[in-house]
């Protein structure tokens, strides 16, 4: 690998690193209140969001370490209404940002064709979105964005409601393509519903969860056969109101890699940290 061939793999990488692993996430707690008698369970609603996503990526080669950061806001707007006796979300980015003073950073038209992408699915009672599609024309970010956290929009639930004191396993696979590479990420996730709170003045259950995942990526990047190895450890939390709306949540995430340069040999460590905030701003 060249010096140019080396400069444009390490800013490329990190862009992979990042999209691999983001989970939608936002909020913060408020003092406890009086817990409601009613389980939550989703029901129909139109809201927007306001989101946030960053991070760090580090890299080590020939005994230099190299960091790159990375952050987009975004407006999503939400609705999830009755269809055929099941509830359908649609999902529209309003907008989406690059966050200021960022090296290396997204093409403005690449932001400029994600605007409008239009998503939907079918919202099963757990949280789970099948059916997922949509943002077909709209770029790579777009649909990125869309595989890493629209996708996974709703936290998950047991599939007759969550109620504080409720404790639930469960796993979750993803295959992709994401910036040219196919990607698979495990995640074993351990929820709980902590308790009822007030979250920005409005009643909301609190769900933590913990998650520990794998992921394993490969693809070509400037002309280099590349294979990614990992794991992680995410801790989170969603804020869900008593009559069926997501209010908000805030993830933070921590993961290691070895990127695997198959033809030369080389093998790269790296290094993420990243933070994810969602909060409604319009119901």
């Amino acid at each position: 690998m060249n010096l140019e061939e080396n400069r444009q793999f390490h800013w490329g990488l990190p862009a992979i690193v990042a999209v691999m692993f983001s989970v939608g996430c936002a909020g913060s707690v408020s003092e406890d209140q009086p817990t409601p008698v009613a389980r939550f369970m989703y029901r129909p609603f139109a809201s927007t969001y306001y989101g946030v996503t960053q991070g760090k990526v580090q890299q080590e080669f020939n005994g230099q370490l190299a960091a790159s950061d990375f952050g987009m806001r975004f407006y999503v707007s939400t609705e999830v209404a009755v269809s055929n006796e099941n509830l359908k979300s649609v999902l529209v980015l309003d907008s989406i940002t690059q966050l200021a003073g960022l090296q290396g950073g997204i093409a403005q038209a690449q932001l400029d064709s994600a605007r409008g992408a239009t998503f939907s699915g079918l919202l099963s009672p757990d949280g789970t979105l099948h059916s997922f599609v949509g943002g077909d024309s709209a770029g790579s970010v777009a649909r990125e964005l869309a595989d890493r956290f629209l996708s996974r929009f709703f936290p998950r639930i047991p599939a007759d409601g969550a109620e504080p004191g409720l404790e639930w396993r469960d796993t979750v696979e993803t295959n992709s393509r994401v910036s040219g590479a196919d990607n698979s990420v495990l995640l074993f996730n351990h929820h709980q519903a902590v308790g009822w709170s007030l979250h920005h003045g409005e009643r909301a259950l609190q769900i933590k969860t913990q998650t520990n995942y794998t992921f394993h990526g490969s693809g070509v990047l400037v002309g280099q056969d590349f294979v990614l190895e990992g794991e992680g450890r995410r801790h989170s939390t969603h804020f869900l109101a008593a009559d069926g709306r997501l209010l908000g949540s805030f993830a933070a995430d921590t993961s290691e890699a070895k990127a695997h340069l198959t033809a030369a040999g080389i093998v790269i460590p790296v290094h993420q940290t990243r933070t994810d905030t969602l909060d409604i701003v319009h119901r």
